[in-house]
C-alpha cells in the first residue's frame, strides 16, 4: 500500500523487525521470541537478522482466530 506524505510517496514495509511484529501482534517481545523459537510464527532471516513478513502476521493471526485460540 503507498501512503502520499507531502510531494513524496512512501510504501508500506512488507518486512518488519522483531519489536514491531510484536506490536502488530499486541503481544510481548518476549512472548514473539517464544513463538518463533517454537516455529510457530514464520520468519525471515537475513543474515543475523530476523524480520517477519507482515503478510505472515496477518496469516497466522486469522488461523488464531479460526482455532478459537
Amino acid at each position: 500500500m503507498m501512503h502520499r506524505t507531502s510531494n513524496a510517496m512512501v510504501t508500506d514495509a512488507i518486512l518488519v523487525d522483531a519489536k514491531e511484529a510484536a506490536r502488530r501482534l499486541a503481544v510481548s517481545p518476549r512472548t514473539l521470541w517464544q513463538l518463533t523459537k517454537d516455529r510457530l510464527v514464520p520468519v525471515v532471516r537475513i543474515g543475523k537478522c530476523v524480520r517477519y513478513r507482515v503478510t505472515d502476521l496477518e496469516e497466522w493471526t486469522c488461523q488464531q482466530i479460526a482455532k478459537g485460540a
